[in-house]
């Protein structure tokens, strides 16, 4: 006889592991509405006991009864309450410490469980609600006042809530007779023992009895000089801002708090918009014929007298911002500032994270950093094919949707683009078109620009290299930098790369060596006449076979990229 009623097992229910009733019984496999989204019971059961391993789940029950079916049920419902309310106790805490983030998000992921829980709980008074009306009213509750942690060097923020009552106790007794007065300093005194040394605020010492002039001293000393002071530096999660001094580390934090939830109305009477920003705002002035500010001179519409007075600055102003370093001048002071960072600087270096190249400007790192990637954000809406940067997509179009629009003046040809047509007036025609400098190989559009450039050249700025024209914070930078070398062409990998950038991006990229080439130019031919004799070399974006002309690289694209350029 045996002594365990398990013949009938593993089926049985899973829970109570009664029998199964084959009318009465739930698939594992079932998902059910009180469990969290997409979630059956089987999972559900891995949530609070264990995951089963796969090749043993014929071993365990797949099912159960009714009865532990309500039961599992109502535990799912309990279960999400209880970790509903202490996110949404979490969310307190982070919003006592400045960080509006969890609130926001709880009230965004989930907003009728927040609601529901809520009006269960009855925490608000109100039905609709959002998570800005709690930030704005978290500093009137009493856990906006408490400590962060408790510990003796923030003693002047605990509460010290018992002793406050017992004081308002004693507050309340009559005059005390001369036999009574023993009896009310005895009640002070066992008060005053009640509360730490280390954690008595000065509200409370002034309630209870005038303290000694040296132990008074002692207390001010250390509130003065190290009450708010931490041991190690507190840094802000929203910035690089950091402090040691708590006082100032909060009204930081509160400045965060201030600027997230800063809100800016529309002006007119008749419009309750609201926004985030001022652009935000501005745009809409605009779009909803909102104009505040109209230029007398050119009738310019913007929407703020900041605006204006920009616009007035730039276009109805004679006023120029001249660049110490290259004679360029500016009407704003804004645009010289940008102008020196984005051209002189050799501080100014964006460096892509994926292989390492340094650009001088943020839009060419962006373009380059789409080459790392498969998306295909920008598709052309006359044809199937995509592009991953913009500007592609818009010489695309130019080059193949649209006509022709610059006419070569000597023989009547259309091209495209400004760049083609002075190479075929340099190359077919023989006329000078470019002007270019024999040291860093820039080129320019007249021998005057060409004159000025080189006498940079001749007398460079104070810690500027007179090659590269880079100017630099330091001595020791300005002698560790990578000069220009020179070279008699740019050819590597059986290839002419053509233009030094293409060359040392090409060395630094396969090569691994970081260089900065140049080959001077022929003085005796011109660039369209150099570009017209160095043919480039046609090779497939994705699988990099070299093809002998245009066309046959075309017609090999359309098959290997599938409509992706």
């Amino acid at each position: 006889m045996t002594i365990f009623k398990l013949e009938r097992y593993p089926y049985v229910c899973r829970l109570c592991l009664k029998p199964e009733q084959p009318s009465k019984m739930t698939s594992l496999e079932t998902e059910d509405e009180y469990l969290e989204e997409g979630t059956t019971f089987e999972g559900f059961l891995a949530m609070i006991t264990f995951q089963v391993e796969e090749e043993r789940r014929h071993l365990f029950p797949r099912s159960i009864c009714a009865q532990c079916k309500e039961s599992l049920q109502k535990f799912a419902c309990f279960r999400t309450k209880v970790r509903n309310v202490h996110l949404f106790m979490n969310a307190l805490v982070e919003l006592r410490d400045l960080n509006t983030a969890p609130v926001k998000e709880l009230f965004q992921t989930k907003p009728d469980t927040v609601r529901m829980m809520l009006a269960e709980l009855d925490l608000c008074h109100k039905a609709d609600f959002r998570a800005e009306d709690l930030i704005e009213e978290f500093p009137q509750f009493q856990i906006a006042q408490l400590p962060a942690t408790l510990n003796d060097a923030c003693s002047d923020e605990k509460l010290n809530i018992e002793v406050e009552v017992d004081m308002e106790d004693v507050e309340e007794l009559d005059e005390p007779d001369a036999g009574d007065f023993t009896a009310e300093e005895e009640l002070v005194e066992s008060t005053k023992e009640t509360v730490s040394e280390n954690v008595a605020c000065e509200d409370v010492e002034q309630k209870l009895s005038e303290p000694e002039k040296e132990g008074l001293d002692a207390v001010q000393v250390r509130r003065k000089y190290s009450k708010n002071k931490e041991k190690e530096p507190l840094q802000c999660p929203k910035c690089p801002y950091k402090t040691i001094r708590k006082s100032h580390f909060n009204a930081h934090q509160r400045s965060h708090l201030k600027r997230e939830n800063r809100s800016f109305a529309c002006t007119e009477p008749d419009c309750k918009e609201k926004f985030g920003n001022v652009r935000a705002l501005q745009k809409h002035m605009v779009q909803a014929n909102h104009i505040a500010c109209v230029c007398e001179t050119c009738g310019y519409q913007c929407s703020t007298n900041g605006k204006l007075k920009e616009h007035l600055i730039r276009f109805h102003t004679s006023n120029r911002f001249k660049c110490e370093y290259c004679e360029r001048t500016f009407k704003v002071k804004v645009d010289l500032q940008d102008h020196v960072k984005r051209i002189h600087l050799s501080e100014n270096v964006f460096k892509c994270e994926t292989c390492g190249t340094e650009f001088r400007r943020k839009v060419a790192l962006k373009n380059h950093q789409a080459t790392h990637s498969d998306v295909y954000n920008f598709p052309c809406q006359q044809c199937d094919k995509k592009f991953k940067v913009k500007n592609l997509l818009l010489k695309h179009v130019l080059v193949v949707h649209n006509k022709a629009s610059l006419e070569c003046e000597h023989c009547s040809r259309m091209f495209y683009t400004r760049s083609t047509l002075v190479d075929h007036i340099e190359s077919v025609h023989k006329i000078r078109m470019r002007f270019v400098c024999d040291v860093c190989v820039a080129s320019f559009n007249s021998q005057d620009e060409l004159v000025t450039h080189k006498a940079r050249h001749d007398n460079p700025k104070h810690m500027q290299c007179g090659l590269c024209l880079i100017v630099f914070p330091g001595h020791e930078q300005m002698q560790d930098h990578m000069c220009i070398t020179y070279r008699e062409d740019y050819d590597c990998c059986e290839r002419d790369w053509r233009y030094h950038v293409h060359y040392n991006r090409h060395m630094f990229l396969e090569h691994g060596v970081k260089i900065n080439a140049r080959v001077k130019p022929d003085p005796h031919l011109l660039v369209g006449e150099m570009r017209a004799k160095r043919k480039p070399v046609q090779s497939c974006s994705k699988c990099k076979i070299i093809l002998p002309s245009r066309t046959k690289k075309k017609q090999h694209q359309e098959t290997c990229t599938a409509g992706e350029v």
